[in-house]
């Protein structure tokens, strides 16, 4: 430390940024911010502090202008960039065609929600542009820019109707006329199966199902170019998401509408998306189409993320391309590994790992998820019902982290 240079508390640099002391200790966690003890005592560098800021003041710096879109046929977003006390989107970046469905997964708080909002322009992004075709919307306002949001609490007002509910953005927003609105929600209705009941019941009192079509009604979404949902399926039991899974689908793409969802259930993902964008702690960590980030899954969570059940992982010795144990072969380098594989990708196999089955939990006629146990651990396998006691099984895919020191 030079003679010019203080060492600052906790406190000092919550006060200096204006957040918590909690959020600190959180950006030294995430390694934001440079820390070192004296004692007990946690302290900052001024310069480190001073360094951390110039970094937040680049990653958000770089101009609007210059990037253009001239192709009438994909959806683009360019560098978008949100901040919110200590969390942040960062970078992030895809392109899709018009016309088809992208999902947005990732963990709870890693900026799914944040995300949509920035797109849509209820959150304004720092920087980033966003393009449906020539059509910029990056710097028009949010109510300009043609999209359907439909929120994940539904956003409707519990005093009025169904049919008062869809009547009111195209009085209020789009300024219909009284005589072009009782037929534009007659057709919205028509479109999503909504009978004149659910038109006349006040939304307190209709099922999940319902009022999740009445706020995709409310969102004009025979009218919009673009429709953003936030967790459409989330309050839905099991058997209503899967009807109302089936229907969602077959309506975007009837209607052809691009469509971005948020979404925490992989099942839900795969059976609905074109295309996958996995957030992690803000970053993109993924992208493509959905065979693609499920078959070849770049990360730990990525692989996590796309599974429908549990994922196993296991230490493992590559030597000479094959692992020790399980005896897969691989392009990895000698070295110590952690294996990751999914519940419901193994096969019997006579070179295996050998488990004893604990436990079994049914899932479907054929199928249980068996608990076993095995010389590297506890593992949980999806298997026929009639598989015995004990059998030995490798995964069909996997994926190595490391190497790892030994």
């Amino acid at each position: 430390m030079t003679h010019k240079e203080k060492s600052l508390t906790i406190k000092e640099v919550a006060q200096f940024l204006g957040i918590s002391n909690q959020m600190v200790y959180n950006l030294i966690k995430d390694k934001k911010i440079e820390a070192f003890k004296v004692g007990s005592a946690i302290r900052i560098l001024s310069s480190d502090l001073y360094a951390y800021i110039e970094r937040q003041k680049e990653l958000f710096h770089s101009p609007r202008e210059g990037i253009e879109n001239s192709d009438e046929n994909v959806f683009m977003v360019h560098n978008i960039c949100f901040r919110r006390e200590q969390f942040q989107l960062e970078n992030i970046s895809f392109t899709i065609p018009r016309g088809k469905i992208l999902s947005v997964i990732g963990p709870s708080g890693s900026g799914k929600t944040m995300l949509l909002k920035a797109i849509a322009g209820i959150n304004k992004a720092e920087q980033g542009v966003v393009y449906l075709g020539s059509k910029r919307l990056d710097n028009i306002p949010a109510r300009d820019r043609n999209i359907g949001f439909v929120f994940e609490d539904y956003a409707l007002m519990p005093n009025r109707n169904g049919r008062g509910n869809i009547r009111f953005p195209l009085e209020m927003i789009k300024h219909l006329k009284k005589d072009e609105i009782d037929p534009a929600v007659s057709a919205l209705a028509e479109e999503l199966k909504l009978s004149r009941d659910d038109l006349d019941t006040v939304i307190s009192e209709l099922p999940e199902g319902v009022k999740q079509m009445i706020a995709i009604a409310k969102a004009d979404i025979r009218n919009i170019d673009l429709l953003i949902m936030d967790e459409p399926l989330a309050r839905l039991d099991a058997q209503v998401r899967l009807q109302m899974r089936s229907f969602l689908k077959e309506l975007v793409v009837k209607l052809g509408k691009t469509t971005i969802l948020s979404l925490h259930d992989p099942e839900t993902a795969l059976a609905m998306s074109d295309y996958i964008a996995v957030l992690d702690k803000g970053k993109l960590i993924q992208f493509g189409t959905a065979t693609e980030v499920y078959g070849h899954p770049e990360t730990e969570i990525v692989l996590e993320m796309t599974s429908r059940y549990a994922v196993n992982d296991i230490p493992v010795q590559v030597l000479k391309g094959k692992t020790d144990p399980l005896n897969l072969e691989t392009d990895r380098e000698d070295g110590r590994y952690k294996l990751f594989f999914r519940a419901d990708e193994i096969e019997l196999h006579k070179d295996g790992m050998e488990v004893e089955v604990q436990d079994r939990h049914v899932l479907d006629g054929s199928r249980v998820l068996a608990g076993c146990s095995s010389p590297e651990g506890s593992l949980q396998l999806v298997v026929p019902a009639e598989y015995g006691e004990i059998f030995s099984f490798r995964p069909k895919s996997f994926f190595l982290s490391g190497p790892e020191n030994s």
